[in-house]
């Protein structure tokens, strides 16, 4: 297993953010260097089960077979018996799911600007005035990137539906993504993953 560390005080699996390729000053745990490394408080960790570092006592623990690797778990403490990652091992995936699970780590592959008004849109109780922002920006600076328009999309969806929307989506277009689909639609589809996680960001303390 290995470890990467960042300089806001989380620790990323050797995948992370360059999801190809070895991870310099990645940290190789054991089975005796594992559970001291990973409840150390106020720190965050996304580990790396592969081949190379399947400690037997750990893979079994884990109940992880050779199929699943790799295979990647978050620890801190919300989390101290590990949550597994089930999506695609792609760097701006894995990013966003962090983000959804509360560690402060850069958006990937999504819009600043519309981050912004998404999260404002949720706190606004699904402000009209947000959603005609972002509809302007939409159909202006960003009419070339097809995420702007589900942005938009979404915080129509959220009006019709409630709240319940996001996360109900979420669990839908991640299934089919993981299917057999098309290059093409599977780029769509993780798109509207990567934009849907952003709306399931629940809000920090200094947020709040």
């Amino acid at each position: 297993m290995g470890l990467l560390a960042w300089n806001w005080a989380l620790l990323l699996g050797s995948c992370a953010l360059t999801v190809e390729g070895t991870a310099q000053g990645a940290l190789k745990l054991d089975n005796y260097t594992f559970s001291k490394v990973t409840s150390l408080p106020g720190w965050s960790f996304l580990v790396k089960f592969d081949q190379s570092y399947a400690y037997g006592d750990l893979r079994e623990k884990f109940k992880l077979s050779k199929e699943d690797f790799p295979a990647y778990f978050l620890f801190n403490e919300a989390n101290s018996e590990g949550l597994r990652y089930s999506g695609s091992v792609k760097a701006d995936l894995l990013a966003n799911w962090l983000r959804r699970q509360q560690v402060k780590i850069p958006s990937i592959g999504t819009i600043e600007e519309f981050d912004e008004l998404a999260k404002k849109f949720m706190k606004e109780s699904f402000s009209d005035a947000v959603l005609a922002e972002a509809k302007k920006l939409a159909e202006g600076q960003f009419s070339s990137d097809r995420k702007a328009a589900i942005y938009v999309k979404i915080m129509e969806k959220i009006k019709e539906k409630g709240e319940d929307y996001v996360s109900s989506e979420l669990k839908r277009v991640s299934k089919i993504a993981e299917g057999k689909v098309a290059p093409g639609k599977k780029a769509e589809l993780e798109d509207k993953i990567k934009v849907l996680g952003v709306f399931a960001e629940k809000p920090s303390k200094d947020e709040l």
